[in-house]
């Protein structure tokens, strides 16, 4: 079907052929790739440093459309660097064959290099475009960003009208939410492109479903600065307050103490046997675990970009398990993370096992290095060798999980 391609401003009135009224809450989504978060980092691939003013474009339209109409925010918007992790890394490419695209739906961008793709130029890709570059380039980072938000193709929904002639295209989502919606920015049955640029009132909603009440906290790139038990330090007030988890994964009961700014430790919490519980805490305060006579483990400094959890991991548990339970994802509740460390001297792949059973390799985790993996309460987690053969499972919670492997 024919799509209108025109100025953002002209569109809803020069595109003859009428839609239907949009549903409310109308989306189809992929749940189990939500975000944990509705506060997600941008940043910019270095193939994007000769376009700042398409940057801008990009930037305003997504805040303008996401950020200002959704619980659902895009922020920082810097460029890329060798340590950024966590996020939509955003490269720009101008091929007849790789359009505009994201490499998967929801988190599965998160982290990766050119995760979302966009075209600034238009010389060998959809030329028409070359007419009104701006128009197109805000209204297919709307359609893309919608994609990394978790949003699937519109048209691939089952309960698509005859009408809707368009093929679906790639990934399905796993939920329909409300009546199919024609005018969505997702669908490529919408006469006019994108939707113009503008997110669909089904969209609008079909977003706030999905991210409304999730916390608005960062997809942060390290763990808390962790300092040793004689380092002469205080809390220092450098910051906002941040959502800290605090859980113990060792196999004692221990008591978290906070180090005030005169340097003298003060009764904080217990932290029971894997316990995990939620506090705020002031970016640059100290906090002290100590074992049930008092004496010093570790410390901890909130870092502003660390992640909001606090874990403390004594000695390993992954090389407790085994494998073959569990074999598939059975159930997708409440975010979780889980943090899998590798202190053997061979490297490891984790796999999601999807609803089907079947592996997807989400990273390679080298001897001595970590991967820190957001997920939901419920899905099956494998650790595996170079060949493919399992040497641990897991179930994720909805908690943060530091676990070890060392053979």
């Amino acid at each position: 079907m024919p799509r209108c391609i025109m100025p953002i401003f002209m569109a809803l009135a020069a595109c003859s052929k009428p839609l239907p009224e949009a549903s409310r809450a109308a989306s189809y989504v992929s749940e189990r790739d939500l975000w944990p978060t509705a506060r997600i980092s941008v940043c910019w691939e270095l193939s994007a440093l000769p376009f700042p003013e398409e940057r801008g474009w990009v930037r305003e339209q997504i805040e303008s459309q996401y950020n200002e109409k959704t619980s659902l925010s895009f922020v920082d918007w810097r460029m890329c660097s060798a340590s950024t992790r966590g996020g939509i890394r955003v490269g720009v490419e101008d091929s007849a064959s790789n359009n505009p695209h994201t490499v998967g739906l929801g988190r599965n961008v998160r982290h990766a290099v050119d995760g979302l793709v966009l075209n600034f130029e238009f010389r060998n890709w959809s030329t028409s475009c070359q007419a009104n570059r701006e128009d197109c380039i805000r209204g297919i980072a709307v359609h893309e960003f919608g994609h990394a938000a978790g949003l699937a193709h519109e048209q691939n929904r089952t309960d698509r009208p005859s009408s809707c002639a368009e093929p679906a295209q790639g990934t399905d989502g796993d939920r329909t939410v409300g009546a199919y919606d024609a005018a969505s920015a997702m669908n490529y049955c919408n006469p006019i492109y994108n939707n113009g640029g503008l997110l669909s009132d089904g969209d609008l909603d079909g977003i706030d479903h999905l991210y409304e009440g999730r916390p608005d906290l960062p997809i942060a790139a390290r763990r808390p600065i962790e300092l040793p038990c004689n380092a002469v330090v205080a809390s220092r007030d450098r910051g906002p307050r941040l959502a800290v988890e605090l859980v113990n994964a060792s196999r004692r009961a221990m008591r978290l103490e906070w180090v005030d700014t005169a340097g003298v430790r003060r009764p904080f919490s217990a932290m029971p046997v894997r316990h995990a519980s939620t506090f705020q805490a002031t970016v640059g305060h100290v906090f002290e675990v100590a074992d049930a006579n008092g004496a010093c483990v570790t410390r901890y400094q909130v870092d502003a970009n660390a992640t909001p959890f606090v874990v403390h991991q004594e000695e390993p548990f992954l090389d407790d398990w085994g494998c073959g339970t569990p074999n598939q994802t059975l159930s997708s509740g409440a975010p979780g993370t889980i943090e899998f460390v590798n202190e053997s001297a061979r490297a490891a792949t984790v796999f999601w096992l999807d609803w089907q059973g079947n592996r997807r390799d989400f990273a390679v985790v080298s001897p001595g290095r970590r991967h820190v993996q957001t997920t939901f309460d419920g899905h099956a987690w494998m650790v595996g060798d170079a060949n493919g053969a399992c040497r641990a499972t897991t179930t994720a919670t909805a908690s943060y999980r530091y676990l070890v492997f060392s053979r």
